[in-house]
Parts: C-alpha cells; sequence; structure tokens
C-alpha cells in the first residue's frame, strides 16, 4: 500500500498543471452546459407532451411519453461519452507522467476525444454498458450531491423508493453495484491504453483483480474517505470565506441574501469538485494498480525506458511550439469560461435554476416594505437586493388591460376613490401609485403585467398572484398582457 501511494503521488503531480486546468475546464464546461441542455430537452419534452409545467400530477405521463425516454436516452448517452473522454484523458495524462514526459491541457483532450471515438465506434454497446458501469464508484459523491440538488432527481428518487419500500433491497443492490463498478474500472487500461476489444479487456481487468481483495479494498476506501475529506474541508473554508467577504465587503441589508447566493454557488463547486476529485484519485488508483501488475512500482523518472512502456499505443508528442501555444489558447478558453462563471454568481443569475433546489428569496408585492408595492421601482429594489422571486398581485382594468394593484378600490394607493373595474387604462395610468409611501416615489405609475415582465426578464422571476374580485371571471383565459 506505501508503495501504490509513493508512486500514485508521483504520477499526481508529475502533469499536475496540465490536469488541473483539465479538470477545471471540463467540469466547469460540461456542467454548466449541461443543465442548460437539460433544461433544454425538459422544455421540448413538455411541448412534445402537452403540459405547461411538470407537476406531482402529470410526472407519470411526462415520464413515459416517447419524447422524454428519448430525450433521457440522448441525455444519458453525452454524459456517458464526456465521462468516457475524461476517463480516457486521465489515462493518458498518467501513462505520459509514467514515461516521465510532459503534456499539455489541449494534448489531454485531444487524446481522450481520439480514444474515446475509437471504442465507440469499435464496440458500441461495449462502450456503453462499461461507461455505465464506472459511474458509481467514479461519481459517487458527485451523483449524492446533485440528487439532493436537482429538484427533479429529487422527485424521481422519492417515487423510486415509493415503488420499492425496502431499505435492505436497496442497500445491498448499491453496495453490489458500486462493488461491480469498482471492479469494471479496471477493464479501461486494457482498452484504452491498449486497444483491446471490450470483452478482452474486461476478462484481464476482472483478472488484475484476482488475489488483491484486501488492497483494493484498502485502496478503495482511502480513494472514497479522502474525497469526502477535501470536500468537507472545500466547503467549510469555502463558508467562512464567504461569511467574511459578505461582512467587510456588502451592505447590511444585502448580507442574507448574498449570502445565501454564495452558499448556493459553494454547493454548486462543491459538486464539481466532489466530480473531478472521485475520478481522478479513481482513474488513477486504476492506472497504478495496472502499472505494478507488469514491473516493480517505481517514479515516473524511472520509466522512460521502460520494455513494458513501448507496448503502448499512445501517440508521441511533438511540436512542442505549436503544443504550447495551443496550451495557451485553451488557458485563455478556461479563464474566459472562470469569469462568465464569477459574472453569473455576482449578478445572482443561477444556472438553470428552475431545475435547482434550495433555499430561495421572494419579495412581497415586488418588495413592499422598501418602495410603493406593486410598482416597478419596487421590482427594481427586489433585483438590486438579490431576490430570486418577486410576488405580485394583478387585475384588470375596466377596458382589460392587466395591471399590477392589490386592493380592488384604489384609494389607498393612489388617493382615487374608486374600483379597478370602473377605470380605463388610459385613466389608471395618470395616477400616482408611489407619492403615498415617500415624496421621492412621486410620479410612480401603475405598470401593467407585460411591463412588469420585461422589466424583470431574466433577472428576477415572478410570482404572479390574480386578485379574484368577481369581475374578472376571464383573466385567466384571455391571452394578453399587454397596455393595448
Amino acid at each position: 500500500m506505501k508503495r501504490l501511494l509513493s508512486c500514485g503521488r508521483a504520477l499526481l503531480g508529475y502533469n499536475f498543471s496540465s490536469l488541473l486546468l483539465f479538470e477545471l475546464f471540463y467540469w466547469i464546461g460540461t456542467f454548466t452546459l449541461g443543465l442548460e441542455a437539460v433544461r433544454l430537452l425538459l422544455n421540448r419534452a413538455l411541448d412534445f407532451s402537452g403540459f405547461s409545467s411538470l407537476t406531482a400530477e402529470n410526472y407519470a405521463a411526462f415520464l413515459m411519453n416517447p419524447a422524454t425516454l428519448a430525450g433521457m436516452t440522448l441525455g444519458t448517452m453525452i454524459l456517458l461519452f464526456f465521462l468516457s473522454l475524461q476517463i480516457s484523458a486521465l489515462l493518458a495524462c498518467f501513462h505520459y507522467s509514467y514515461l516521465g514526459q510532459k503534456i499539455y491541457i489541449n494534448d489531454l483532450f485531444f487524446i481522450g476525444l481520439r480514444r474515446t471515438v475509437t471504442w465507440m465506434r469499435r464496440d458500441p454497446a461495449g462502450w456503453l454498458v462499461l461507461s455505465f458501469l464506472a459511474v458509481p464508484f467514479l461519481e459517487g459523491h458527485f451523483l449524492i450531491r446533485e440528487v439532493n440538488y436537482v429538484k427533479i432527481l429529487q422527485y424521481t428518487l422519492q417515487l423510486f423508493y415509493q415503488v420499492i419500500h425496502c431499505v435492505p433491497v436497496l442497500a445491498a443492490s448499491g453496495i453490489l453495484l458500486f462493488l461491480l463498478s469498482y471492479a469494471t474500472l479496471f477493464s479501461f487500461p486494457y482498452i484504452i491504453l491498449e486497444k483491446e476489444k471490450t470483452w478482452t479487456g474486461f476478462r484481464r481487468g476482472w483478472k488484475l483483480c484476482k488475489g488483491r481483495t484486501g488492497i483494493l479494498f484498502s485502496a478503495g476506501t482511502f480513494v472514497q474517505a479522502g474525497s469526502a475529506l477535501l470536500l468537507m474541508i472545500f466547503q467549510g473554508t469555502a463558508g467562512i470565506g464567504a461569511a467574511v467577504y459578505t461582512t467587510v465587503f456588502k451592505a447590511p441589508t444585502v448580507r442574507i441574501p448574498s449570502i445565501l447566493v454564495y452558499k448556493e454557488w459553494i454547493e454548486i463547486t462543491a459538486g464539481l469538485l466532489a466530480g473531478a476529485v472521485g475520478t481522478v484519485l479513481g482513474v488513477l488508483l486504476v492506472y497504478t494498480i495496472y502499472c505494478s501488475e507488469r514491473e516493480p512500482v517505481r517514479t515516473p523518472a524511472r520509466r522512460k525506458q521502460s520494455a513494458s512502456a513501448k507496448a503502448f499505443s499512445l501517440p508521441s508528442l511533438k511540436q512542442t511550439a505549436k503544443r504550447k501555444k495551443m496550451a495557451a489558447a485553451a488557458v485563455f478558453l478556461f479563464l474566459l469560461e472562470i469569469s462568465y462563471v464569477l459574472y453569473l454568481a455576482e449578478n445572482k443569475a443561477a444556472i438553470s435554476d428552475d431545475l435547482l433546489a434550495g433555499t430561495q428569496i421572494t419579495a412581497h408585492r415586488g418588495g413592499a416594505k422598501e418602495a410603493p408595492e406593486n410598482t416597478l421601482c419596487a421590482l427594481a429594489y427586489a433585483r438590486e437586493h438579490l431576490a430570486d422571486y418577486a410576488e405580485i398581485d394583478v387585475q384588470e382594468t375596466r377596458d382589460g388591460v392587466v395591471v399590477l394593484l392589490h386592493d380592488s378600490n384604489l384609494k389607498r394607493t393612489t388617493g382615487l376613490d374608486k374600483n379597478i373595474w370602473e377605470v380605463d387604462y388610459a385613466e389608471l395610468k395618470k395616477l400616482d401609485a408611489g407619492k403615498y409611501f415617500g415624496r421621492e416615489y412621486a410620479g410612480e405609475p401603475i405598470p401593467t403585467l407585460q411591463e412588469a415582465i420585461d422589466f424583470c426578464q431574466k433577472s428576477l422571476k415572478l410570482n404572479v398572484e390574480i386578485k379574484y374580485n368577481g369581475r374578472n371571471d376571464q383573466i385567466v383565459e384571455k391571452d394578453h398582457y399587454s397596455s393595448g
């Protein structure tokens, strides 16, 4: 075990900068694009299913719809493709470290891409099965976090538990799947590095595991425990840092919502870190044990001329100047990616927020405590103070224009003692809905629902409450939310 740890540490450190950049670039890119792709597929599947939104009542019908099944199949295959690309790239990275040769981030991507595509074309069924089986061991921490954080996954798991309401059966099944996943991983070096056929690589991987139960159990436990410990350290450190930063640099009025925003992004980052750490350490463990089968485990520098290294068919890396330019371009793209994510975090533009579960802030009547209720200035206050939603009330004027208003009578907020159904929009828009709150808001008009939607756009979601006043029975069915 000590020799394995020593070699693993050397393999990890030899090309560590390229490995770190690749993992950051890979996980941030695939996660952000993946969530947006899931949101897009979900919306398209809802359209094909004939549902306007997903609810507990229609979830089963939605799930069994052919469009949903096709989307789920396509999404799963895309995720497995990216996972196998990552595994291939990591095996290449550790192999070049084994040879004592430097590799750049772009090398890792293109080698991983070529090896994955080659395997898929050679044996698509074998690729699909083995890539799926690799998920539990490598992505266990990531999956647990995502199930707790993505609303649709939470609900799916709850339904699954209701169908199979037997904890021992579920626990035993999970343990068996985890062990099978762990053993299956030892097939990948033979398939990726030596280009063995899937079934041949699978048999050689199982053969490699025979007689190594003790070391495999110890090493696997070490990888999983180490991943969990790193995540705990990250979350604790990031949480303290966010609290200190908010206290020092944020105004008192936005400290609590800022903390909630940063907590959400810390959770997202921890999920990405869980996937990256689990995959890197898992593949490193597999490669290290794979190397130990060939000759005694040594450091990478002593493997440059080893006979076993010549058996591998990975390409030799030449044209150093060109590779460095490509690596610099990859780093530049990575910095752009990081900057974009930081922009989203700072401006509270959560990634596919409708898919995520977590604490969210709603401003009542648009922020009625600090600005005139149900006005654009109240919505502006809610947005500036990092609210997720603004609750607004809507009613109809006499000529059928939908506007923001809580009371049926206009006297409290505008001074006009008339009911909303007695006033045309032309008269309504001349009223002052801000003066009652404070002189600085004098002249603030009552907005239409369309104006509120245009004002908020993607920066603030609206929770629209339709105020039934006995005179607006058709307000839901009407297909117009504008001032004309």
